[in-house]
């Protein structure tokens, strides 16, 4: 009954203005549907049905507003939506004015931008004014000033053997850049369904890097993808777990799932603990380096609003500890979404609509771990953050290397990005090689554990891939350590030297374990 009082409504509304004309049947249809579409957020599917009603009216001032409100959100032919939201304006609309202002923003026409927004706090009541957020907008702009004026050194390009007219986006890596797995919403997903917004549903994709380059794209197909949304939120370093996110299609609801890489492929995905997932959504996820440690987004009560960001613990049994939110420092009344936390666990990148220094939707921002707490966050700057969303950033273990998603024109979609940093502050050992053994024996029976050689103090437990027996271990920089490789109570033990300068190491090495039994 609401919805339908809400669209006879606003039929009422374009009838004021045009009850002087005779307007065929046609008309009110054409109005009745674009209504429907837009009160859902359909804006794409919605401007069709506005452009055939405007054919029959075209001079009506809520007509156009509604059409020029449906260009500016789907981010289609802005020369129109400037058009129909000035004509809308001139006769009164003053939400179009508002509007006026974020198209003239996101095409970074700044000057533009601030005369419509002031013209729109001008006119407009309180109530308008506070819905629409316009203050924290014009905050924004000057916080984009700022930040294009300083930019981050850095080279980002688009990963075009990944990226397609569809949407891409939440990538994720191994160590050792040899793989790259994301989401995106192809025609050839595995239940081939579309959501409200005629958008397919989500599949799981991936690509093999051979000779530094990205080869076809692959679907994976079960038991990874599924019938319903899936996507992959994160990768060990080793490339033999991955976190995976699913939707109920009962309550709408989505949880975080686990899967092994195996010899014969990608077990089916698990729940993860009901200490992680709840009766509300986490959506997004990372493993620390020695998989000790998750890091997971929630809504669930209890927070500083929207989503924030948790963590869990690994306990020696295997159990997953109770979550435990981040605090202030990273989360605020907005949404946070999308962690990553660096090779040393010490530097949480993440993305935010709520922090200070913002420059539209979601930006990227970090924040290290000193002292026993979580320190301010910091914005990563121009041109890694755009005027619009900024999502889904992983760095490789010696930080010269990034990935993340964004809509960056001339793409009119979501895809797929590559950070060269000019600098690297990663400051880790990376021991990594394969395991030789006898072929009876399973990859699955070695236990990796990495000890303080003067203190004998275990650090962490790794395994190596079960389906070729690599091994990606990361250590501190400036200890002396032992790394032991356990198979049937024997060991063979590595003794890594500490590093004498600041800065990323790698060491290169095979393993033998063929004469243990």
């Amino acid at each position: 009954m609401k919805v339908f009082f809400l669209i006879t409504l606003n039929l009422l509304s374009y009838l004021v203005y045009s009850q002087q004309k005779k307007l065929p049947s046609e008309y009110y249809n054409k109005v009745k549907l674009g209504e429907e579409k837009y009160r859902l957020g359909d804006y794409y599917d919605a401007i069709p049905d506005f452009e055939q009603a405007l054919k029959f009216d075209p001079e009506n001032p809520a007509l156009l507003l509604k059409y020029g409100i449906c260009l500016v959100e789907s981010s289609k032919d802005k020369f129109k939506a400037i058009n129909a939201l000035k004509r809308a304006e001139t006769m009164g609309e003053i939400k179009a004015a508002f509007y006026l202002g974020k198209l003239f923003y996101t095409t970074f026409q700044f000057d533009s931008a601030s005369y419509y927004w002031e013209t729109f706090k001008k006119r407009a009541d309180k109530n308008e004014i506070r819905k629409t957020n316009v203050d924290k907008l014009l905050n924004q702009m000057y916080d984009a000033l700022m930040l294009i004026n300083a930019p981050s050194q850095v080279v980002i390009s688009p990963v075009n053997m990944v990226n397609s007219s569809y949407p891409e986006y939440s990538p994720v890596t191994d160590g050792e850049n040899s793989v790259l797995y994301f989401t995106s919403r192809r025609d050839d997903t595995r239940g081939g369904k579309k959501d409200i917004n005629n958008n397919f549903f989500e599949d799981i994709y991936f690509s093999n890097k051979v000779e530094g380059q990205w080869e076809e794209v692959q679907n994976p197909g079960p038991p990874l993808n599924s019938k319903e949304h899936d996507a992959c939120i994160a990768l060990s370093l080793d490339g033999s777990t991955m976190i995976v996110y699913k939707t109920d299609p009962y309550n709408g609801t989505g949880d975080l799932y686990t899967s092994k890489k195996t010899e014969t492929g990608w077990t089916k995905p698990l729940k993860m603990s009901m200490n992680i997932n709840s009766l509300h959504e986490e959506k997004s996820a990372c493993f620390s380096a020695d998989m000790k440690t998750v890091y997971f987004t929630s809504n669930r009560p209890g927070g500083y609003g929207g989503f924030d960001i948790y963590k869990s613990t690994r306990k020696k049994n295997g159990v997953w500890s109770l979550a435990e939110n981040l605090g202030p420092s990273v989360n605020t009344p907005e949404d946070e979404d999308t962690p990553f936390i660096s090779a040393d666990n010490k530097t949480l990148f993440f993305s935010s609509k709520g922090h200070e220094v913002n420059i539209g939707g979601y930006d990227i921002y970090k924040s290290c771990f000193k002292n026993g707490k979580w320190i301010k966050a910091v914005n990563l700057g121009w041109p890694i953050n755009t005027l619009g969303d900024d999502l889904f950033f992983v760095l490789s273990p010696d930080g010269k290397n990034g990935y993340m998603a964004g809509l960056r024109p001339p793409a009119e979609s979501v895809d797929i990005y590559e950070i060269k940093f000019k600098y690297d502050s990663s400051d880790v050992t990376v021991f990594k090689g394969n395991i030789v053994k006898e072929n009876k024996i399973s990859f699955g029976q070695i236990i990796i554990t990495v000890l303080d050689r003067e203190t004998n103090e275990e650090l962490a437990v790794y395994a190596p891939r079960e389906d070729n027996g690599k091994f990606f271990v990361v250590l501190p920089n400036h200890k002396e350590l032992k790394v032991v490789f356990e198979l049937n109570d024997q060991y063979v033990i590595e003794v890594i030297s500490p590093a004498t300068e600041y800065g990323y190491r790698e060491i290169v090495k095979e393993v033998d374990l063929s004469n243990i039994r």
